[in-house]
């Protein structure tokens, strides 16, 4: 199904040094002291195609668990090994054209060196034999692989996909005397990156980070203030590496995702490593985000402040909260992006809900209007809505009474 062109024009970009770009380092690796932990980050192979960093992930994956698993470093030398990656992303991406049915979109695209999407980095940790060995447990490690997904300062992930999350910590810090290694891929805006934890028989971790780009001074910087001076300093340093690998100056679209992935992947590891200290667990964090965007929109679009109660004696603002719960949060939407959330994580920390007495609020008064519209029995359309509204909010009129 490839091409035979495709392996040729790799030997020959290689030969040319087309992708010999290569940080030229001292070491392996360097140690960041961050407030939290201490996080050793390992150099790889510099990845110079924007859009294959799955295939770089996949690649830094297989060869820093062996390096883990046996500690010999001729695995340390394979993740800065240019031929040795282009083998691997060939073989891998023959693996997938041949095994995996595939739109012509798809096909088109990776052939393009288009980016290993989600469900093709699944396939193959889930099917291709040789992958699946090189990550399985051996006799002195219990290896697991999670997914966290996270962009724009949320959880991006699916309800099932946070819930294997929250289990697969919870299965990594329950003590079997054994050694472990939880590898997580972390997909955070636009870019594959990685984050190991070596556990040892007496519970001490050890963090390990690889980035194919090889950003190393994203760390302990004031990541909110994109004005800020180290902020400037990485994002200039961006724009000059982009300048020497592309003979041309990134995209405003490129720059800003650059930002967004520094900003997202401090807060990212932040809340890994309070889960993993288990200061929080992944429910609490996704329950709060869907709660404070209900709460912030019913603020916004009724002009609520919801620091006092609301007042439904008033029709005016009757219609209000109608034309919210028909609007921006319709019945759908309502059981989608937050009852649905609390059901199948069977959520009961309610004190750990900032936003709680505010959602209180606003379901009083969807339960108010619920009632109120049944006794006047007005427009069916509304009545309708309202009907479709009842099961999500008694649910959360039960939780109030207890």
């Amino acid at each position: 199904m490839r091409s035979e062109n495709f392996i040729k024009e790799i030997i020959e970009n290689i030969i040319n040094e087309k992708y010999s770009y290569i940080t030229k380092i001292k070491s392996d690796y360097i140690q960041i002291k961050t407030e939290k932990l201490i996080l050793t980050q390992y150099y790889t192979f510099q990845q110079t195609e924007g859009n294959i960093c799955g295939f770089h992930s996949l690649f830094n994956m297989l060869n820093f668990t062996k390096y883990l698993k046996t500690k010999n470093k001729i695995y340390i030398d394979n993740m800065n090994n240019n031929w040795k990656f282009y083998k691997f992303y060939y073989k891998t991406l023959n693996y997938i054209l041949n095994n995996m049915q595939l739109q012509n979109s798809a096909i088109k695209s990776l052939i393009k060196n288009g980016p290993l999407e989600r469900y093709q980095y699944r396939y193959l940790l889930s099917n291709n034999k040789k992958i699946i060995s090189d990550l399985s447990n051996d006799e002195n490690y219990d290896i697991s692989i999670l997914q966290f997904l996270y962009g724009f300062n949320r959880f991006n992930g699916t309800i099932n996909e946070a819930i294997n999350f929250q289990n697969g910590i919870n299965n990594f810090l329950n003590n079997n005397n054994k050694k472990k290694i939880l590898i997580i891929i972390l997909g955070i805006v636009n870019h594959w990156n990685l984050l190991f934890i070596e556990r040892d028989i007496n519970n001490n971790n050890k963090y390990y980070f690889l980035d194919s780009r090889n950003y190393f001074d994203t760390f302990n910087i004031n990541y909110e203030n994109s004005e800020s001076e180290n902020m400037k300093k990485i994002i200039n340093s961006y724009i000059e590496n982009y300048k020497i690998r592309y003979n041309k100056n990134p995209s405003s679209w490129f720059v800003d995702c650059f930002k967004v992935w520094i900003k997202d992947m401090n807060k990212c590891l932040e809340i890994i490593f309070d889960i993993l200290n288990q200061k929080m667990n992944l429910f609490d964090i996704i329950i709060n985000e869907i709660v404070d965007i209900f709460v912030n929109s019913f603020e916004e679009n009724t002009l609520f402040n919801l620091d006092n109660d609301i007042n439904l004696k008033c029709n005016e603002n009757i219609e209000k909260v109608i034309s919210f719960m028909k609007n921006n949060y319709p019945p759908s939407l309502f059981k989608g992006e937050i009852y649905n959330y609390f059901i199948k994580f069977q959520y009961e920390n309610l004190n750990k809900i900032i936003s709680w007495n505010k959602f209180i609020k606003i379901i009083k008064a969807f339960n108010y209007i619920i009632e109120y519209k049944e006794k006047s029995q007005n427009d069916e359309i509304i009545n309708e809505m309202l009907n479709n509204y009842k099961i999500s909010i008694n649910y959360f009129v039960d939780k109030i009474k207890k």
